[in-house]
């Protein structure tokens, strides 16, 4: 059929869609004019529009007789004259098709920004996180090494050597002897170098760099540098002091021609006779790009993460990762034994120099990266903080675009700087513009065929709605996930009750996910107690994906009432450690284990007018004791949230009692009364292979002062590592918990004002 053809026919048909059929064919008749073709064409496109409007039903008998109501009719002729204005003419709808693609790319753009956005946030966290783990594991460093000096100073052969060496300073002899004993403690001790300080000038009394069983040292008796002498005044005051990387020129005044400009990290603590007073300061040096610049290898990761330290300055005091690359460029003149410490400034180059970018202007020219001018400038503040990032992609000192946060050690007065290039950051882009690019051309292809054909989309609103709907239930929106299923917000078609709808994601829709699916399905509907979520009905959909139907909970789960109000008062904790216990009384009687008990599986709600009312969620990965662990869990899984897992379960997947439930609720109980997850804490203890926290660290679990020391006993005994000496049983926990609440209740009147303040302030 041509173009005109097609236009004159739907111009047609445009004025028989509403008529009766016999009204219709007669206005069909006299339009055509006795055309064949046309009127062939008109009738072709007319039974298509019948079958598709009629859905293949047969016509009611009053169909002809009625007649449309005036308001219809008018509704019908403003459509009809749309459709010929802007639909006729296949210029106007191409006009159209391409408006509307336009309109998608920019709100598709509108969308990239939003996921660059949003992937810069979290790479940022990750990073803050980062600089958050490495300053601790830094200070812990620190500290074992201060604590090395002290010990060594405090040793009766180093305050002998200090006392004989104090007596011998004018006697060379004495000097090559003492420089001996002196290198046999720096062997004995396992330091790389050792050195003494006078007590009472800021001179360098003895040292072993470069000295020999033969020679001494050409630094004996010389002045400390101005980059030293800060420190040396901390010494002065009986400071144990750490130095972080600093170049031999700012450590030593006039130091010898034939020392080079390296860099060290020094450590320095006083050496105090018996009586108390002050007999010279011992010192240790090592090499930062060794133990120091380990520290920040630790958490290097992917092909470019990586982190580093600088001075006020914006030198780099740490080794970069990319110093074998850098060697064979201009930042390091080209030089393989050169090191970035103290050799790199954390300055912009201006382009991409491991490309072959060549800086016009000297390297003395080129400014801070924008990460480290965010640095400076923060420093400068009276009200300086000590940490920051930039929310966007700039260039670091290679010159290639990276994402970064820093943080600043002002105990040490230097800082830390974490990046990681911007195109490993953005890799996913990619495939986001690709699904993009693939989405635009779809939508063109179909937006030219609906608009060419004139196709009427309202005819296919009904089966569209029916995507929506799963057997007696209407899904009306997602508000959960995991990794096997999602879960709906959903309504009875009929009886509008709300319900909530699990259906297994066709992606893991394996036999073992079925399987599982199944059985989460018959035990969780085999439980009764009101405290746990009840299943109303099961099935399967039309396109063959499993579901079941449980009841909807308006409330909200554990962890969202936490990020509102930090910790819990006592009473409330018990309450809902109660309400958890009644719940898994009945599983365990039965036979069940939870396996993953945490603030995500547990809802609050305030349904009915009963405020805090509790419900267990998630039977997903129940242990049916009574079946052969082979049937259940295939070997080396390990299902459950790690962050409320029992240790025995991490070493063995196959380990699963009534133990397991227990560990989960002391830490959701401690969880609830500090506001803080104890999985770092607890599973070094447990890897170390202890049987519990020691004294000094459980009360550093809870920092309040209002935990009854019952309640602190009771939670220590749930989380104990080993299974044996936990809690063996629901029903004592329940009791022990019970006791507890008739000192500590937690009333209705108590719950029903923090859901007002809540409504108030919380949402």
């Amino acid at each position: 059929m041509s173009s005109n053809m097609h236009d004159r026919a739907s111009a047609i048909l445009a004025k028989v869609m509403d008529a009766p059929k016999e009204r219709a064919l007669t206005i069909i008749e006299e339009a055509c004019q006795g055309d064949e073709a046309l009127k062939k064409a008109v009738l072709s496109l007319y039974q298509e529009f019948t079958e598709v409007n009629m859905e293949d039903k047969p016509p009611s008998p009053n169909t002809q007789k009625s007649k449309l109501h005036p308001q219809k009719l008018e509704s019908v002729f403003l459509k009809n004259k749309v459709e010929r204005v802007f639909l006729n003419k296949k210029g106007t709808r191409l006009a159209i098709v391409f408006t509307t693609l336009a309109l998608l790319m920019i709100f598709g753009e509108v969308v990239r920004s939003a996921i660059k956005k949003k992937i810069i946030q979290a790479e940022l966290e990750e990073k803050s996180a980062l600089l958050e783990t490495t300053s601790q594991v830094l200070f812990d460093w620190i500290e074992k090494e201060k604590e090395r000096m002290e010990s060594l100073a405090m040793d009766s052969f180093t305050l002998q050597l200090s006392q004989d060496l104090i007596k011998a300073t004018e006697d060379p002899s004495q000097m090559l002897l003492l420089t001996q004993k002196l290198r046999r403690l720096e062997r004995a001790a396992d330091f790389r170098l050792l050195g003494l300080l006078f007590p009472d000038r800021p001179e360098i009394l003895l040292s072993t760099v470069d000295a020999s069983d033969s020679t001494t040292s050409p630094l004996n008796g010389k002045a400390i540098g101005e980059g030293f002498y800060p420190y040396f005044n901390q010494l002065r005051s009986g400071e144990t002091v750490f130095v972080p990387p600093i170049s031999d020129e700012e450590a030593v005044y006039d130091l010898p021609e034939s020392f080079g400009n390296t860099s060290n990290c020094i450590f320095a603590c006083p050496i105090k006779s018996p009586e108390g007073g002050v007999i010279a300061y011992l010192y240790s040096v090592s090499f930062p790009e060794q133990s120091f610049s380990n520290i920040f290898r630790m958490a290097h990761h992917g092909k470019s993460s990586e982190i580093y330290a600088l001075d006020r300055k914006g030198r780099m005091i740490s080794e970069s990762r990319f110093t074998k690359e850098m060697q064979k460029t201009i930042l390091l003149d080209f030089d393989s034994s050169k090191q970035s410490i103290y050799n790199i400034f954390v300055t912009d180059p201006g382009g991409n120099v491991m490309e072959g970018y060549s800086p016009e202007e000297p390297a003395f020219k080129w400014p801070l990266t924008a990460l480290a001018m965010d640095i400076q400038t923060q420093l400068l503040k009276k009200d300086s903080t000590f940490s920051g990032n930039v929310p966007y992609a700039y260039r670091d000192y290679r010159g290639v675009p990276v994402i970064g946060a820093w943080r600043w050690l002002p105990e040490y007065d230097f800082g830390m700087i974490a990046e990681e290039d911007e195109a490993e950051v953005m890799a996913i882009m990619g495939r986001i513009d690709l699904i993009l690019g693939i989405f635009y051309l779809i939508i063109a292809i179909l937006l030219y065929l609906l608009y060419n054909s004139r196709i009427d989309l309202a005819r296919f609103s009904k089966k569209i709605e029916q995507l929506d709907q799963l057997g007696q239930y209407r899904l009306l929106e997602k508000i959960g996930e995991g990794g096997f299923g999602e879960v709906y917000r959903a309504e009875h078609a009929m009886l509008r009750i709300p319900v909530a709808i699990k259906m297994l994601k066709k992606n893991v829709a394996n036999e073992d996910a079925i399987k599982r699916f199944e059985k989460e399905v018959t035990i969780t509907a085999s439980l009764q107690h009101p405290n746990t979520i009840n299943v109303y009905d099961f099935g399967t959909s039309a396109e063959g994906s499993f579901y079941y139907v449980m009841e909807f909970i308006d409330g909200l789960p554990l962890n969202k009432v936490l990020e509102f109000h930090q910790s819990f008062p006592v009473g409330r904790c018990l309450h809902v450690l109660l309400q958890v216990c009644y719940s898994l009384q009945e599983a365990h009687r039965k036979h069940f284990i939870h396996r993953d008990i945490k603030p995500m599986n547990i809802m609050l709600s305030q349904q009915g007018g009963a405020f805090d009312q509790v419900k267990l969620l998630d039977f997903g990965l129940v242990k049916d004791l009574d079946l052969d662990t082979a049937l259940q869990t295939k070997a080396g899984q390990i299902g459950g949230t790690p962050l409320f897992m029992a240790p025995e379960r991490l070493r063995d997947p196959f380990n699963n009692n009534a133990r397991v439930d227990i560990y989960a609720m002391g830490t959701l109980g401690l969880y609830m009364l500090s506001g803080k997850f104890l999985v770092e804490l607890i599973s070094q203890k447990v890897f170390m292979g202890e049987d519990t926290l020691p004294p000094s660290q459980k009360n550093q679990l809870i920092e309040r002062d209002d935990i009854p020391e019952d309640l602190q006993n009771l939670l220590m005994e749930c989380i104990r590592f080993d299974p044996e000496k936990r809690i063996s049983d629901i029903d004592i926990l329940i009791e022990r918990l019970e006791n507890l609440q008739q000192l500590n209740p937690w009333s209705r009147e108590d719950a029903k004002k923090w859901w007002q303040t809540y409504q108030v302030y919380g949402q």
